[in-house]
């Protein structure tokens, strides 16, 4: 039943799935299959996330907007995704990574490092956070940027690989 409900949040893309309340609609179906799905979440089409079995290990937080063509590379890592982010279009979460070295009969080891994305994030369109980071809250990610490593709170990072170009002053900061 869940891949069924998985395969539908995939392709659900027709044009009666293009307004806004549609994007609640995915939200309570990715729910369906297992996820933390809090209140007022938006699910643009063209989520996708591997494998589906394991949609258990997303959370995402109350207020969150998720925009189109949102990826997560799962394998076994969990992804947490805090309240009131903003997530752009083509944004990719990659948990997976492998060894180095391909062993004969058994190609490459792989390795699974979870992610955690902090209330109030900002993550620009086309973004790629890779395993093991751990974005800080309020801060920005901007287009395009790779992050390799944590990101502080309310700061902005950008570039390949994403560095800090600037701390964000606020009451909280």
């Amino acid at each position: 039943m869940k891949g069924i409900i998985y395969i539908f949040l995939m392709f659900s893309s027709s044009p009666i799935f293009l307004f806004r309340r549609s994007s609640r609609v995915r939200a309570l179906l990715l729910k369906l299959t297992g996820a933390d799905i809090g209140s007022n979440v938006d699910i643009f089409k063209g989520m996708d996330f591997y494998p589906y079995q394991n949609a258990k290990n997303i959370k995402i937080g109350n207020g969150s907007f998720v925009n189109v063509n949102f990826r997560i590379g799962l394998g076994r890592a969990k992804v947490e995704i805090g309240s009131n982010v903003q997530i752009g279009p083509n944004v990719s979460i990659e948990c997976v990574s492998h060894n180095l070295i391909y062993e004969t009969g058994k190609g490459r080891s792989a390795s699974f490092r979870d992610v955690a994305i902090n209330d109030e994030v900002w993550v620009g369109a086309g973004a790629t956070i890779l395993g093991g980071v751990n974005i800080g809250k309020g801060a920005v990610v901007a287009s395009g940027s790779v992050v390799t490593r944590d990101v502080e709170p309310f700061t902005l990072v950008g570039g390949v690989p994403a560095k800090l170009l600037k701390k964000i002053y606020t009451d909280e900061a």
